[in-house]
């Protein structure tokens, strides 16, 4: 039986509790915005690493934290929010009973139960607590006969967190196919997982399937994807990277909903039925833009919702994996009733969205993108934002 830990139902609930240009204001009748309130600069030491590309946030002794896997160290490093300095490093064990190499992605459960996920294959899953104390690693079941189907890939990032929720740990799936080029693409996979922690048994029964409308079309790869979030309604909330609306699973029930959360800036994709060549598989989220970020507020009790906003091509632009930088992005601001109250617009070649978190504070932006000239490597600063109900 696994071991992990879980805190008690009672102070999950307190924790939950806790008191947290304006072109659109639908569903609202008060003026609001979005607004950047202070600039906290993480620090980078000899040890850290400058990309923090694998991380989550998580509280110990009512003190919030940044925990980031340090993949050059080989180190996980908890960073402090207020003061934005590594107060805790603890080594990733490379041998013995708990090695973990190649990681994917980190969860933090709770201070004693933090999960450590591996590339590529579902081998070596790990377990530690915040103080660096390994004290599980388990492989997951895979009922195949081909050995290579075990190489499931799964997100594992940011903007795509693996979640625990009861005994299941649901992963996004990152097929190792292409739905430029497969015409079946979607009816060969399945856009979730999830590791039972009991069995350790993987399940592909989570009640999540492609929109209807990817059925029999070929699409750029970005736009296949979807971000995933919890809210306090015991509920999963979807957002599918080409779909305005976001998907509303009810976890007891399985039941689910659709709302509409459209942005002003998305242009509608032209369903193609040739296949997509990898010069427009870069080319058509630049110009025709998309979502790609869900985020949930549990201390303002609001939801996130990330565009990027198309634009023309520059003149004899060779687009690559870093185009879409070069993109205005907005913030859809969704109540509790996924109603819009904003969509705030801003600029291009300042922020890395994809690393975006949610702290007690706001909504930390990291000053990252890779076309920033002001980008230090001493520090790592975040732009805090806040959304004011006037």
């Amino acid at each position: 039986m696994r071991k992990f830990k879980f805190l008690p139902l009672l102070v999950l609930l307190i924790i939950s509790s806790c008191d947290f240009e304006n072109k659109s204001n639908q569903g609202s009748t008060f003026s609001s915005n979005l607004r950047q309130t202070f600039t906290q600069p993480f620090e980078i030491d000899s040890l850290s690493s400058f990309e923090l590309f694998f991380f989550d946030i998580g509280n110990v002794d009512g003190e919030e934290y940044l925990w980031n896997v340090n993949v050059n160290n080989h180190s996980v490093d908890a960073y402090h929010l207020d003061s934005g300095k590594v107060i805790h490093r603890f080594a990733i064990p490379q041998d013995g009973p708990y090695a973990i190499n190649n990681i994917q992605g980190i969860y933090f459960h709770n201070p004693d139960s933090i999960f450590l996920f591996p590339r590529m294959m579902l081998s070596n899953l790990a377990l530690t607590d915040a103080d660096g104390n390994f004290f599980d690693s388990f492989r997951v079941k895979i009922d195949v006969e081909d050995q290579t189907d075990m190489m499931i890939n799964h997100a594992s990032v940011p903007a795509a967190p693996t979640l625990l929720i009861e005994d299941n740990l649901y992963f996004t799936h990152i097929s190792l196919g292409s739905a430029m080029t497969n015409f079946n693409f979607f009816d060969q996979i399945s856009p979730e997982f999830r590791v039972n922690l009991q069995t350790d048994s993987l399940f592909w029964d989570t009640g999540l399937t492609f929109p209807k409308s990817y059925l029999e079309n070929y699409w750029p790869n970005s736009f296949i994807l979807h971000s995933k979030v919890e809210n306090k309604n015991n509920e999963l909330v979807y957002s599918w990277n080409a779909i305005d609306s976001l998907f509303v699973m009810d976890l007891e029930t399985g039941g689910m909903e659709k709302k509409l959360a459209k942005s002003q800036w998305i242009k509608p994709f032209d369903f193609t039925s040739e296949p997509i060549t990898k010069e427009n598989d870069r080319k058509i989220p630049v110009t025709y833009g998309h979502y790609f970020r869900l985020i949930f507020d549990p201390y303002r009790e609001l939801y996130y919702r990330f565009v990027w906003i198309p634009r023309d091509p520059i003149p004899q632009e060779l687009f690559s994996a870093n185009s879409i930088y070069k993109n205005k992005f907005s913030i859809m601001v969704l109540d509790e009733d996924l109603e819009l109250l904003e969509e705030k617009v801003l600029e291009p070649e300042i922020y890395q969205p994809y690393l975006a978190f949610v702290g007690k504070k706001g909504l930390y932006l990291p000053r990252t993108n890779v076309f920033n000239p002001e980008i230090s490597e001493n520090e790592i600063k975040m732009d805090v934002f806040v959304f004011k109900r006037d």
